[in-house]
């Protein structure tokens, strides 16, 4: 039987990934544009691991080994995208403040 408990868990996951492949479309476009190394795919590494996470959290409800390991999961990848986004939008601040 589902938890009523697994329904959050889905949308909050949902809504990191659809964030991070947001940010992976326009890292791709603004990176094309400056000529940037392709580090935007990093981001689809990220919600590989959330989706990864999510699914291991899901049929593992009531396994707390398998909980843990999905909240792993999930800083790792929320890390990973962070740092994408740290590294690879340091130009917006410069160009920002160039106005």
């Amino acid at each position: 039987m589902t938890s009523l408990y697994v329904f959050p868990l889905f949308v909050v996951h949902m809504a990191f990934i659809t964030a991070l492949l947001v940010l992976a479309g326009l890292s791709r476009i603004f990176g094309s544009a400056k000529r940037k190394k392709p580090m935007y795919r990093l981001f689809y590494h990220a919600v590989i691991l959330l989706a990864g996470a999510l699914g291991m959290a899901v049929v593992g409800f009531d396994m707390p080994e398998l909980r843990a390991y999905a909240l792993g999961m999930d800083v790792a990848g929320l890390l990973l995208g962070a740092a994408v986004t740290y590294f690879y939008w340091e130009w917006l601040p410069r160009e920002l403040s160039k106005e």
